[in-house]
């Protein structure tokens, strides 16, 4: 009888040790999943945080030059807001949802095209034009400004972007 109990201490003590070894294994390598996840999904929030803080600072900044812009000095800091922005999600590229990325280029073009007929329309102010191309000119203004008002389709497209970052970082 004491010859079976050996092998069978022996298969049990074994059998601890291994369980042991092999739970010590993954529980270390849970516990460097868990941290180097947490670290990726500071980053994300991080990323995504910065990038609304962008957007809202190009839309004020470009509805403002709307009425009191006509120097290059702030022509000049929306162009570099501008690049900033662009820069950004281009080097964030690997934390930002593709969706999320194709809403930062539809709000970054539409933002572009207010700006662009805001800055055509202060630099030719001064300039001498025939009614009808003043006439043109202020319709495109207007318009552009119009956007602002309403917030369309700013409000539709950042909608959909913090939506899909919330999606992303499991945020209901």
């Amino acid at each position: 009888m004491d010859s079976l109990f050996i092998p069978a201490i022996i298969t049990l003590l074994g059998n601890i040790l291994f369980y042991v070894a092999i739970k010590e294994k993954i529980d270390n390598s849970i516990e460097q999943f868990k941290i180097s996840y947490s670290g990726v999904f500071k980053e994300k929030i991080e990323v995504h945080k910065t990038l609304l803080k962008l957007i809202y600072d190009l839309k004020s900044k470009i509805q403002y030059y709307q009425y009191a812009g006509n120097n290059d000095e702030m022509s000049n800091e929306i162009f570099m807001l501008f690049k900033g922005f662009i820069d950004y999600y281009t080097i964030n590229k690997p934390f930002i949802k593709d969706e999320i990325l194709h809403g930062l280029i539809a709000i970054r073009e539409e933002l572009q095209s207010c700006f662009d007929v805001f800055y055509t329309h202060n630099t030719l102010l001064k300039i001498e034009l025939d009614k009808e191309q003043r006439i043109d000119l202020a319709n495109k203004f207007f318009k552009a400004g119009e956007k602002f008002k309403t917030d369309e389709p700013f409000k539709s497209i950042e909608s959909k972007i913090i939506s899909e970052m919330k999606n992303e970082l499991r945020i209901k």
